[in-house]
């Protein structure tokens, strides 16, 4: 798996997704976590091992979607700042970090707060979630990433592209676009397509 992280300290602690590091997997309708073996941090072109410090397995760490690596032997760094979720509006700035698809130097998308949310985990409707909604670009890969919030320039979420919403959404304009009534419509497959 891949995706993105960063320092949460500056002794080596690493704050990611939890889906970075374990996979979940329903079977016989049981939630299975398929946990990576090689962990790793790429920091300042030098891959470095990481111990996995949060038990993949966890409730809290499924529904809310988060795990903390450490790395060792490595010179102190200026750990993110963090924000608060409170110091964010609709319409203020943000940038979303991350390394995405195959690219291997840091990506940054500018994009605008949209509204702010709370709601239900991906794993766990018992489970709410406070959550940044944004235009700002979000690839596979960046899942993990900091969303840093421009006004405080600090981080005020990670970066998620997983949301069965979207993929719903998704499912429905495709299955759309196999009924006769919306093919016959010059150029609507096409809108919906783009």
């Amino acid at each position: 798996s891949k995706g993105s992280g960063f320092l949460i300290s500056p002794d080596g602690h690493v704050l990611t997704c939890n889906h970075v590091v374990a996979l979940p997997a329903f079977t016989n309708g049981v939630l299975a976590m398929n946990i990576s073996g090689n962990i790793s941090v790429h920091l300042n072109g030098v891959t470095l091992p990481a111990v996995l410090l949060t038990q993949p397995t966890d409730p809290e760490c499924i529904a809310f979607d988060y795990a903390i690596l450490k790395i060792s032997d490595v010179d102190p760094f200026q750990p993110a700042k963090i924000g608060t979720f409170s110091n964010v509006e609709p319409g203020d700035e943000v940038l979303s970090l991350g390394y995405p698809l195959t690219f291997t130097s840091l990506v940054t998308t500018h994009g605008i707060v949209s509204a702010l949310i709370r709601r239900q985990s991906h794993f766990n409707a018992l489970h709410n979630m406070n959550t940044v909604l944004t235009d700002a670009l979000v690839q596979f890969g960046h899942s993990g990433g900091p969303l840093v919030h421009v006004p405080t320039a600090s981080v005020v979420a990670v970066n998620t592209l997983k949301e069965n919403y979207q993929n719903a959404q998704v499912q429905k304009l495709q299955l759309s676009l196999q009924r006769p009534d919306v093919q016959a419509v010059p150029g609507l497959t096409d809108v919906i397509e783009y």
